[in-house]
């Protein structure tokens, strides 16, 4: 049962490292922190979903980054 139990972690690690990049939407937080609203499989999605983000809460800073997926 033990193995079984390492083998299940072992394999979830895998898949965090396998997991495909991906393309996200930030809001910018004071102190150089950032709080992720959304991600998405292309840019171009992000992008739409920014301006979307852009017209329903001007004042507000959104970027939108590239997640490696590390960590």
């Amino acid at each position: 049962m033990h193995t079984e139990m390492t083998r299940a972690e072992s394999n979830r690690v895998d898949d965090a490292l396998l997991t495909p990049p991906s393309w996200c939407v930030v809001r910018r937080l004071p102190n150089s922190q950032y709080s992720m609203i959304a991600q998405f499989d292309s840019r171009t999605a992000a992008e739409e979903h920014l301006q979307f983000l852009t017209k329903m809460a001007p004042d507000i800073t959104y970027d939108v980054v590239f997640d490696f997926g590390v960590g």
